[in-house]
C-alpha cells in the first residue's frame, strides 16, 4: 500500500503558520483504518520554513518514512532542502538529515 500524506494547519500567530505533516497508510476517508507512520511539525514565518520536530515510531523507523516525510515537506512548501531551517538535531535526526542530504545531492 502506498504511503499517503496529510498536511494539517495547526494555527497562526504573530505572522507564523504552524503545520503538522503526517505520513499514513490507509484511506483518509476512513479514519478508523488509518495507521499514522510518522509526522513532522514545522512552521512558516516570513516565507522561511523551519522544522520543529520529526517523529517516526520505533516500529516504523529505518523504513524510509522520515526521508519520505522530508521529501514531501520540500514538495509541499516548494522550498529547496538546503533552505529549510533544521533547528536542533538529535542523534537519530543526524542520520535522517544525512540521508536527505545524500538524496538531495543525487547520491
Amino acid at each position: 500500500m502506498e504511503i499517503g500524506f496529510y498536511n494539517h494547519h495547526r494555527g497562526y500567530h504573530h505572522g507564523q503558520h504552524d503545520f503538522t505533516l503526517y505520513a499514513y497508510l490507509g484511506e483518509i476517508s476512513d479514519p478508523d483504518n488509518v495507521v499514522t507512520l510518522g509526522h513532522v511539525d514545522y512552521s512558516i514565518y516570513q516565507n522561511e520554513v523551519g522544522i520543529q520536530h520529526v517523529e517516526v515510531p520505533r516500529e516504523y523507523q529505518n523504513q524510509g518514512i522520515g526521508l519520505q516525510l522530508l521529501q514531501e515537506l520540500v514538495r509541499e512548501t516548494e522550498t529547496p532542502w538546503p533552505d529549510i531551517d533544521l533547528g536542533y538535531i538529535t542523534q537519530d535526526g543526524i542520520r535522517l538529515v544525512n540521508a536527505m542530504n545524500r538524496r538531495w545531492r543525487g547520491q
